[in-house]
Order: C-alpha cells, then structure tokens, then sequence
C-alpha cells in the first residue's frame, strides 16, 4: 500500500465514486446524500448518510441518519448499487476492503452469531 494507509485509499476511491462529499471535521468519515433514499423516491439534500472509513478498529460501515435500515458494512455490492460513478471502481481497492473487512469480522465485537443480525 506505499505510503498511504487503507483509509486513505479507501477516501481517494469514495471521492471517485461520490464527487458530491462533505468531510467530517476529523476526517475519518464522509458525509453523502443518501443514494437509497434517493432510490426509494426520497430525495435527500442535508448529506444523512455518513460513510466511516474504517479507523479505531472498526469496519468501514454506512449509516443514514434520515432512515435507521439504511446502514450496513461498506461492501463492492453497496458502491457499484448506489455509487454516482461506478465505472471508476478500483478493484485492488476493493480487494483490500475484502480483506479489511474480514480482518475486522474476526474480532469478537463485530461477529455476528446465528440468531441475530
């Protein structure tokens, strides 16, 4: 990965694929409106859905603030679904959000168990 850490890799690719970003404050997520409530005929122009990019050991995950069953793991199936460009999708990148993701499902706090979500 050179220099540069997973996250900012990962924050390079999301600028691509959601030119119209704002930045948290501390930098380690990204705010969009919501492209599910957009599909769902539900405009939205106020940025709900924040992108976090995988600091302090936590997955990158999405989360909308608008609508609560708007979130999940930040996933390839997510970004080419609702991304704005998605033919500039970078597959190295996305193979090491696999990995990133696996690595962080491996810690006991984010396994899911059989019988729940």
């Amino acid at each position: 990965m050179n220099n540069t850490t997973f996250q900012d890799q990962l924050r390079e690719q999301l600028h691509r694929l959601f030119p119209d970003f704002k930045e948290t404050s501390n930098k380690q997520e990204l705010m969009i409106n919501c492209p599910i409530c957009a599909k769902e005929g539900r405009i939205d122009k106020g940025y709900h859905m924040y992108i976090s990019l995988g600091y302090n050991d936590k997955p990158p995950m999405y989360n909308c603030f608008k609508n609560s069953n708007h979130r999940g793991l930040l996933t390839e199936s997510f970004l080419e679904q609702y991304s704005t460009n998605p033919q500039y999708i970078d597959k190295e990148i996305i193979s090491n959000l696999n990995k990133y993701n696996s690595k962080m499902s491996d810690l006991g706090r984010y396994r899911l168990n059989k019988n729940s979500k």
